[in-house]
């Protein structure tokens, strides 16, 4: 006698079944339902010719089709349960063939993945061209990771194509027209520790963090903290042509500092140099006043001065006999006068520079 095919039949009724009897063959049919509290529901592909009438049981081991939903309800435990052997196969397999969605979930978890294994993937996605992953949001995370000594998301890229992103964020809110009202590309809060760290670990590796901008500055960076600055940076090495901050342009300012009422910028050294100048410097309170042939004194005038304020004159030139006799200063006109020790002969230039 022939042996009949195992098999499971179920009469459909509504969203669920309402009566299942199971008729197993010589061969051992096992379905397990364990873990309570999820249910499951599978939708085949439609418009094939049915391959058996309706309230047919769903054969094991072959092609079942059918023209409309295929559901199973469970009360307790879990509704569809799909496990292998094969290291190379799937528990549960879900395809589209009119580009819709191979696998679908509702509820507090839509999907959920698990894996016992100290090295394993709980939820794996994969494409050749595509988005291996993709989670979608109106008010919230599209995807969230959390881990509780890990890291909650990580990405990696193995190819050597250049400008490839292991993790790759992009804005496209229209920002309202000014810089600092759209979104973040990419963002990072930290509670306690640091909100966003950028780390090259390669010896001949490149910047730790880059930044770019085609209609603003390429790294901003702003404190609401007394004492502390918007952006800093700190040379661990003990090679003294590093630096902590550095600055470089083609055509415009390296490093540039302003400041309304403070310091635009401030150098200090316990031990070396506060300041160290390589070419030439450039200061705004400084230049030339000429002292016209036959007089003794000339009139700056335009040079911001405070009462402590302290002025350097020095002839530029030598003519027997004359030389600067001192300089008065008028803060409050924002003048200073250059009195020469007697009438210059013929005209004089006389360099000038402000401190303080």
């Amino acid at each position: 006698m022939n042996e009949e095919p195992d098999r499971i039949t179920a009469s459909q009724k509504g969203d669920g079944v309402s009566r299942a009897s199971v008729r197993v063959g010589r061969r051992s049919l096992i379905v397990g339902a364990a873990a309570a509290g999820v249910g499951a529901a599978v939708s085949v592909v439609a418009g094939a010719e049915p391959a058996m009438a309706a309230n047919n049981p769903v054969l094991l081991n072959q092609p079942n089709t059918a023209t409309t939903t295929t559901s199973l309800s469970t009360s307790s435990g879990i509704g569809l349960q799909g496990e292998t052997s094969d290291s190379s196969g799937y528990g549960l397999y879900g395809v589209s063939s009119a580009d819709g969605t191979g696998v679908a979930g509702t509820g507090n978890v839509g999907v959920l993945g698990t894996n016992p294994s100290g090295t394993g993937i709980g939820v794996y996605g994969t494409s050749t061209d595509g988005t291996g992953v993709e989670g979608l949001s109106t008010n919230s995370y599209a995807v969230q990771g959390t881990s509780t000594n890990g890291s909650g998301v990580f990405g990696t890229i193995t190819g050597d194509t250049a400008g490839q992103s292991a993790l790759l964020g992009e804005d496209t809110t229209t920002g309202a027209g000014s810089a600092t009202n759209g979104g973040y590309g990419v963002r990072g809060t930290s509670v306690n520790g640091i909100g966003a760290a950028g780390i090259v670990t390669s010896a001949t590796g490149s910047y730790g963090v880059w930044g770019r901008s085609n209609a603003n500055h390429g790294v901003y960076g702003s404190t609401a903290a007394n004492g502390f600055s918007g952006v800093a940076g700190q040379d661990d090495t003990s090679n003294a042509t590093s630096s902590g901050v550095y600055g470089e342009s083609q055509n415009g300012t390296g490093v540039y500092g302003t400041a309304t009422n403070g310091t635009g910028v401030y150098a200090t050294s316990s031990t070396g140099k506060a300041l160290s100048v390589q070419g030439v410097a450039f200061f705004s309170r400084s230049g030339l006043a000429q002292v016209k042939a036959n007089k003794s004194a000339v009139t700056v005038t335009g040079v911001i001065l405070t009462t402590s304020s302290m002025i350097l004159a020095t002839p530029q030139g030598h003519q027997p006999g004359v030389g600067v006799a001192g300089v008065i200063s008028d803060p409050g006109a924002s003048s200073f006068k250059i009195c020469l020790t007697e009438a210059a002969t013929d005209a004089l230039d006389v360099a000038w520079f402000v401190i303080g």
